[in-house]
């Protein structure tokens, strides 16, 4: 939720956990911004059906940008505050299989965990930083 603009964001994508799923519907994903307010939609933000996409996870910059993490295509999406249009952040492949995403209390960067570990983008330049982790860790 980002309260100071008294917003609601959600993610939804389809894929084999539905149940009698159209062939054309497989595999679209999207993030929905909703007015907490009069709790009425206020947006879609669809990814297109080329692939198979799963936008899972995301996070709020205190600026109202919104970062999104697609757990099928290992890539980061954004949705900027001031274009309101959902944007590739991080080109696909880049992280396997993201499932968890939070910014730093100084709102510089997203940290994106992943099964090889967990990354930080720096937000202005995007570069990407894999972390290092004590190596009982690499034993798991």
């Amino acid at each position: 939720m980002d309260i100071p603009r008294q917003v609601l964001w959600a993610n939804s994508g389809s894929g084999d956990q539905m149940k009698n799923i159209k062939k054309e519907k497989f595999g679209l994903s999207g993030a929905f911004k909703y007015d907490l307010t009069n709790k009425k939609l206020i947006k879609k933000y669809i990814l297109p059906g080329d692939v198979t996409h799963l936008l899972n996870d995301l996070v709020i910059h205190s600026a109202g940008d919104v970062f999104l993490s697609d757990t099928e295509t290992g890539a980061l999406y954004t949705v900027s505050h001031k274009r309101d249009e959902l944007e590739l952040f991080i080109k696909p492949g880049r992280f396997l299989y993201p499932n968890g995403i939070t910014i730093s209390d100084d709102q510089a960067y997203v940290f994106v965990a992943h099964l090889e570990g967990i990354s930080r983008i720096d937000i202005n330049s995007k570069k990407v930083l894999d972390l290092s982790y004590p190596p009982i860790f690499a034993e798991l």
